[in-house]
């Protein structure tokens, strides 16, 4: 992605970082990442709570389901 880039750095990061699969990936790991470490820090308490875990799991879900209805035949 980066030798065959058309556009400045910036812009590559931002669309990098803007897939929905990206973002849901970062997600988990940070869930999995606070739950492994039980952080207590204020910013990444809410990575602990049940809401969020919902969340991801439908986020997975929807990146799953998606790769498996659209995407896979492509490959």
């Amino acid at each position: 992605m980066f030798q065959n880039r058309q556009t400045d750095i910036p812009e590559m990061i931002i669309r990098f970082f803007s897939y929905f699969t990206i973002l849901t990936n970062i997600l988990v790991a940070l869930y999995f990442t606070a739950s492994a470490f039980r952080s207590k820090v204020i910013p990444f308490r809410w990575l602990l709570s049940k809401g969020t875990l919902t969340a991801t799991t439908a986020f997975i879900l929807i990146v799953g389901l998606v790769y498996q209805i659209a995407l896979r035949g492509i490959w």
